[in-house]
């Protein structure tokens, strides 16, 4: 690419917009995701409670959880000390012809949560609770000129007590628009099925004005993207899915339309006769 795509230029009016709460509205839809290694929980991801009224489901990237297909277990927290197990039926993307998930446009994942309404969302004790599916936007085009934000758990931002057997997770949130049309054949995504966002690390806004350099972007894969939009266009809905970083090449990070979570569970439903065919 001959050059990178313009650095995101927010606007005073766009961080009133958003205003002091938005972290704690969204937030408690957002969990990041753990494994243990050596013992001690690692952040590896992020993910979105949903509710399809079918089931209760954590929504994320494949690539975070592929590690299940070699026997790893993952979870989440219900209460500050309490792990949950990402326990259930998980529904993958199909790897492309290659069977290489670097190379899978898709990259999504479902975790269909299984266990007893006390096991399930909400997590009063966390302040997480799943998003109604009402809330979720697919193939909202057009996509250039919308506002967009990300919000997720960097791994470098979670410390684990190994005394008092939790975790203190910090989530960040990344505001920006869609890159051109240009840029979207330029990098081989279809606006359709793809939210591209300029990202630079440096010099950041933050919600009160200032600015910051980002944390790197490990832990944040599976972080729900949210396109803004005012009342009357029905507010603030998750789009898509953050999937790659691709910002020390590129210049952008990419997310997967949350069309192909509709459509992963879609298919089991109808697989699974708890869906009407149509």
């Amino acid at each position: 690419m001959s050059r990178p795509p313009t650095k995101p230029q927010i606007r005073r009016e766009t961080i009133e917009a958003l205003g002091g709460g938005f972290v704690e509205d969204v937030g408690r839809y957002v969990v990041p995701i753990f494994t243990d290694i050596d013992g001690a929980p690692v952040s590896v991801g992020t993910g979105l409670l949903l509710d399809t009224e079918l089931d209760q489901v954590l929504v994320t990237a494949a690539h975070v959880l592929d590690g299940f297909r070699d026997g790893r277990s993952y979870y989440i927290y219900a209460a500050p000390a309490a792990k949950r197990a990402l326990a259930g039926e998980v529904l993958f993307s199909k790897l492309p012809s290659t069977g290489c998930r670097d190379d899978d446009l898709v990259d999504t994942a479902v975790v269909i949560l299984e266990g007893s309404a006390e096991t399930l969302p909400p997590f009063l004790a966390v302040g997480k609770r799943s998003l109604p599916i009402s809330l979720v936007s697919p193939q909202g085009l057009p996509r250039e000129g919308k506002r967009y934000v990300f919000l997720g758990f960097p791994a470098s931002k979670a410390d684990s007590n190994r005394v008092e057997k939790n975790v203190s997770s910090s989530s960040y949130a990344y505001l920006g628009s869609s890159v051109s049309g240009e840029i979207y054949a330029q990098l081989g995504f279809d606006e359709a099925f793809h939210v591209v966002l300029p990202f630079h690390k440096r010099n950041v806004v933050t919600l009160d004005g200032a600015k910051m350099n980002f944390p790197s972007l490990k832990g944040m894969s599976g972080s729900p993207l949210w396109e803004l939009g005012n009342a009357s266009e029905g507010g603030r809905r998750v789009a898509a899915i953050m999937i790659r970083d691709k910002h020390k090449h590129d210049h952008v990070v990419v997310a997967a339309d949350i069309w192909f979570a509709l459509k992963i569970l879609h298919d089991h439903y109808q697989a699974t006769g708890r869906l009407a065919p149509g």
